[in-house]
């Protein structure tokens, strides 16, 4: 995002040591880049589909992978064609979250961003 009043940009990181390293906020400062850390233990509240989507997700693109690599491998696929395989995985799992979206849901009820069906903050626990 940048700010209007002394374009200035700000990146939201978290606290992983390769985010702060003298070259990754020299390359920040260099493209007038503020970085915005957020403290350890606290990704999943801003990041809350992070909790419960990204391994679904992550998990699918494996398995397709671990199916079809040696395939790939055989009939020597191009980066063109396998770029295009991997964006049809990506939007078949996609898909399948579009229609479960108490998948969504429970990402926000793990991360603790919305209470639980009873109305406490006793949310259910990652699967």
């Amino acid at each position: 995002h940048t700010d209007g009043l002394n374009n200035k940009g700000r990146l939201v990181l978290d606290c992983h040591r390769t985010h702060l390293s003298e070259e990754a906020l020299s390359l920040l400062s260099s493209t007038s880049t503020l970085p915005a850390v957020v403290p350890t233990g606290c990704s999943s509240k801003i990041q809350p589909l992070d909790v419960c989507i990204k391994r679904t997700v992550k998990n699918y693109l494996h398995k397709k992978w671990r199916e079809e690599s040696k395939k790939m491998a055989e009939a020597s696929c191009g980066s063109e064609i396998l770029l295009h395989l991997i964006l049809s995985w990506l939007n078949e799992v996609l898909q399948v979250i579009a229609d479960h979206s108490e998948l969504v849901q429970q990402s926000f009820l793990v991360a603790s961003i919305l209470p639980g069906p009873d109305g406490t903050a006793n949310t259910p626990k990652r699967k």
